[in-house]
């Protein structure tokens, strides 16, 4: 009964038949079937006669999708159903909180140990030379005495005996202080510790040799003119005697 014939939106059905009286709706359509039409139902495709919005943002909590979290532009960019600001894991659509593994990868368990598959398990190191360091996070593994390499790698001390913060193993002048390791010359050794320093492997003169067969007798291709001089004056001694006969 209608006795006053109320149609509020003049689409021919009367309010009290009209499941939308104050929108016009003449297909009645409700795709939910809850009695509320659809241009009238802010939850169309989800049954909702009694409307709830608990977070009072607009959107039903049935169709909401962070119900208890106020959020009108519901918006949801990894598109998995859950609210960005509801999701722990909003560009990840597998997942809406961390777990074990984090977002972006799948807790997957897939021996069923109880353990997901992100999670490998590691067995203690061992400690070869033991200083107390595991092998796994020394630098030095077989040597007691270092955890890094330094200056001059492992199982040699980086001693330094003139303090210049250069390692005797690699300073170009290890007993004086040159932390510049300046070497003008690129012969190795440093300018503190070079006496030439401005001249690269340059041997110290020495005596001028003396020529084979000595200063008094010069020679010929290599070979002493001694012999022949001795012989010249033999031979002139001959002459003179046989004159004198």
């Amino acid at each position: 009964a209608n006795s006053d014939q109320l149609n509020s939106d003049a689409d021919d059905f009367g309010d009290v038949c009209d499941n939308c009286p104050n929108i016009t709706n003449i297909d009645q359509a409700d795709s939910d079937a809850d009695g509320v039409g659809n241009v009238c139902d802010a939850c169309p495709d989800v049954f909702n006669p009694v409307v709830v919005d608990s977070d009072g943002d607009g959107t039903p909590d049935p169709c909401d999708n962070c119900p208890a979290i106020a959020n009108v532009n519901q918006n949801d960019f990894d598109g998995d159903g859950v609210g960005d600001v509801c999701d722990g894991c909003p560009t990840d659509p597998g997942k809406v909180l961390p777990g074990v593994c984090g977002c972006g990868t799948s807790d997957r368990d897939g021996d069923g140990d109880g353990v997901p598959d992100c999670t490998v398990f590691n067995p203690p190191a061992g400690d070869d030379d033991g200083d107390g360091v595991p092998n796994n996070a020394d630098g030095c593994p077989f040597d007691p005495n270092k955890t890094l390499p330094g200056q001059c790698g492992c199982n040699l001390p980086d001693v330094d005996s003139d303090g210049d913060g250069v390692a005797d193993c690699v300073d170009n002048c290890p007993t004086l202080a040159n932390p510049d390791q300046a070497d003008a010359d690129g012969d190795g050794l440093g300018d503190a510790c070079d006496p030439e320093p401005g001249t690269p492997g340059t041997p110290t003169p020495g005596p001028t040799p003396m020529p084979p067969g000595g200063m008094m007798c010069p020679f010929f291709g290599g070979v002493s003119a001694m012999p022949f001089t001795l012989l010249g004056i033999m031979m002139m001694r001959r002459r003179r005697k046989a004159v004198r006969r």
